[in-house]
């Protein structure tokens, strides 16, 4: 670098440490400017006007080191920009204002530091070296600020998403007191005096879950609370519906149940999925549509004595299996021999065959309801029996 080149350099940074010294001698009327330019963000009427002081006095002191050719905030500095991001978090002031906001207030601070360096006779080239120090760290400070507002957010959204898991699983496991449940229900959209559906989804359906949403009442997040032994559990407000959306899938739904109540309901979720899934159940089952199968799983001993009265007697092998398989076919066909006939892809002559080869071994035939009742039950117990063989 030539002697005049050094020279030149030498007098801009001069004539820029005596303009930073101006600047911070302009501290209360720089901090009206700036003050000025808040007024049309709305936010900031949340933040104590002893906050803005602050906050607008630190930007003028670092406008004034940006000048003098300091590009590192001192820690003191750094340690109230920080206490600072946190507290517009608190007060609610969204991080796109914030940076609005920001270069709003450094354009003001930009004109002024013009005005004034014009007024004190600082030369053009100093000028525009000012500025340029001025607006690369200014934007390094801003995004700085986004970035630690976003990491904010983030840890917030943490800290609220696990509060709110461990309020669910309370209220899944029953471990609150009607007392607590109405005060911190309210917290977390729950309402002690609304009835509520509990969905338990057969292990962990996502794509389900997010069928489930359009049921979920508007004071909930959205309707996946927790998890239940390995199941995802949903609360609505309605009972959710038998509808082709959730056809392949397999869920249990259990209310309607206040609250206080939502724990006792999990136990018989539970009982439900395990009914479905041993009688090749999907889509929603309710204790109303698997009624029936419930009594089943609850009274092996009636199933286990009707079972040795109607299988047993059948033997073992394929064609005791082709048996059972017809008259399970035949009754949940309304006992229709073409409709079963068709369902199983025989002809209905086959049906008619196995029918009496039904009776034939049991003795019995199926006309009468109260027969229809006891070899459905057998029929149906037989799963139950083959997986306590399996086992």
């Amino acid at each position: 670098m030539s002697g005049s080149k050094r020279s030149d350099s030498a007098g801009v940074a001069q004539e820029l440490t005596i303009l930073a010294e101006k600047v911070r001698q302009q501290v209360p009327y720089l901090r009206l400017c700036q003050l000025q330019e808040l007024q049309v963000f709305t936010h900031y009427e949340r933040v104590p006007p002893r906050d803005l002081d602050r906050s607008t006095e630190r930007n003028v002191l670092r406008i004034a080191d940006l000048l003098s050719g300091v590009a590192e905030q001192s820690s003191e500095l750094l340690e109230e920009e920080d206490v600072s991001t946190r507290r517009r978090a608190d007060q609610g002031v969204p991080v796109e204002v914030i940076r609005s906001a920001h270069r709003s207030v450094v354009a003001r601070l930009r004109d002024e530091v013009v005005t004034l360096a014009k007024n004190e006779g600082v030369s053009s080239d100093a000028i525009l070296v000012g500025m340029q120090r001025m607006w690369d760290g200014t934007d390094t400070i801003v995004e700085s600020i986004v970035d630690e507002r976003r990491g904010i957010e983030f840890e917030k959204s943490v800290r609220r998403e696990g509060r709110r898991a461990d309020f669910f699983s309370r209220v899944l496991n029953g471990t609150f007191s009607s007392d607590e449940l109405a005060e911190i229900g309210q917290e977390n959209g729950l309402d002690a005096r609304t009835d509520y559906w509990l969905t338990l989804l057969d292990g962990q359906n996502f794509a389900a879950a997010s069928s489930i949403e359009k049921h979920v009442p508007s004071t909930l997040d959205r309707s996946t609370v927790g998890f239940v032994h390995g199941h995802l559990a949903a609360m609505t407000t309605a009972e959710i519906p038998q509808t082709p959306e959730f056809t392949g899938s397999l869920m249990a739904c259990v209310g309607p149940l206040r609250p206080e109540s939502i724990h006792e309901g999990v136990g018989l979720a539970l009982e439900l999925l395990r009914g479905a899934r041993m009688f090749s159940r999907s889509g929603v089952v309710t204790p109303k549509n698997l009624a029936l199968h419930l009594a089943v799983l609850r009274q092996p001993e009636i199933g286990e004595a009707l079972w040795r009265e109607y299988v047993d007697p059948l033997g073992r092998g394929p064609a005791a299996d082709s048996l059972v398989e017809t008259i399970r076919a035949y009754l949940d066909h309304d006992k229709s021999i073409q409709k079963a006939a068709e369902h199983l892809f025989v002809h209905p002559n086959t049906v008619r065959y196995r029918l009496e080869k039904f009776r034939s071994l049991t003795g019995t035939k199926i006309d009468r309801t109260v027969e229809t009742m006891r070899v459905w039950w057998a029929i149906e117990y037989d799963v139950v029996h083959q997986s306590q063989d399996e086992s």
